[in-house]
């Protein structure tokens, strides 16, 4: 990743990975408008570029995803992370849907006696980067297990996958990748958490 021409990422990051590590996924950057470049291995120009408006004091999420179109451009998101702790004995977390051809999902988070649900979660296509797609919700934590499918199908894609909500913990939780390349291979139809502090 080049940030004013100034390269900030000393190791490429690998699909489905972030920068940084879990609890701190972030690069710095100066306030203003960035430049921004991505580059990938097996491309000379850059697969995402353009111009970013970045806060002092603030923190920011961008999501590369899809495949490489006819001008070897990715798509791209960004999303402000609001990293307001969450209440005491609380989590939080997000979901978007970054899989090209999985048209609607539901999502379930659920232990016995403790259910969440997000329906009908679009893939965020040419349009991302909505607040509404950058807010975060409280979550009751511990151990739970996630599933999910599509709106229209009683199949499950995704089935009881755990996942572990920590106390005053933020997450982010996407699917990436097409339904057609396989359901939970590494280039196909899976899903990742980002912690973000």
């Amino acid at each position: 990743m080049f940030v004013d021409e100034n390269k900030i990422t000393e190791t490429p990051i690998a699909y489905s990975n972030t920068s940084g590590i879990a609890g701190n996924p972030y690069l710095e950057m100066n306030a203003g408008i960035r430049s921004v470049k991505l580059f990938s291995g097996a491309v000379t120009n850059p697969v995402v570029e353009g111009n970013l408006v970045i806060s002092a004091g603030q923190h920011y999420s961008i999501f590369t995803y899809d495949t490489l179109d006819a001008f070897n451009h990715l798509k791209s998101m960004i999303v402000s992370d609001n990293l307001a702790v969450p209440t005491l004995g609380k989590a939080k977390f997000r979901f978007f849907n970054l899989s090209p051809d999985s048209k609607y999902l539901n999502l379930q988070i659920a232990r016995t006696g403790d259910t969440t649900r997000r329906n009908g979660i679009a893939y965020v296509g040419n349009t991302p980067g909505s607040t509404a797609l950058a807010a975060f919700s409280e979550i009751n934590t511990g151990l739970f297990s996630l599933t999910l499918r599509q709106t229209d199908s009683s199949f499950n894609l995704i089935t009881d996958q755990s996942i572990s909500f920590q106390d005053g913990k933020i997450y982010s939780i996407y699917v990436r990748g097409k339904i057609k390349n396989g359901i939970g291979t590494t280039q196909g139809f899976n899903i990742s958490t980002i912690q973000h502090n």
